[in-house]
């Protein structure tokens, strides 16, 4: 996970990764980097595939947004879309299938 913080950083990333459910972040099966953006911010690591894809509307995150709530898209898979489009880790915190793991690892 912190394979992409350089070395001088990694003691600020891990005191900012105390915030966050310990399972949001190194208990799930879905590991992936996290960066801190321009404006200091804690990111997962966007996946540039992934992005420029939602970008050109080629995947459509209204409907990935509705196939997860109609349950044709796993928590997992959702959990996983939204790191690899590099949300925030305040903002994948509060999305509701995030929070339904925590309510099941807890």
């Amino acid at each position: 996970m912190l394979s992409k913080i350089a070395e001088e950083d990694r003691e600020r990333t891990l005191r900012a990764l105390e915030e966050y459910p310990i399972q949001m972040t190194l208990a799930d099966p879905d590991v992936h980097p996290v960066v801190w953006n321009s404006y200091g911010v804690l990111h997962w690591e966007p996946d540039p595939l992934i992005r420029e894809l939602a970008s050109l509307e080629i995947i459509n995150l209204n409907k990935a947004a509705i196939a997860g709530a109609v349950g044709k898209l796993s928590n997992l898979q959702q959990r996983q879309l939204a790191k690899r489009l590099g949300y925030s880790l305040s903002g994948y915190a509060d999305l509701s299938y995030v929070q339904a793991y925590l309510d099941k690892v807890e």
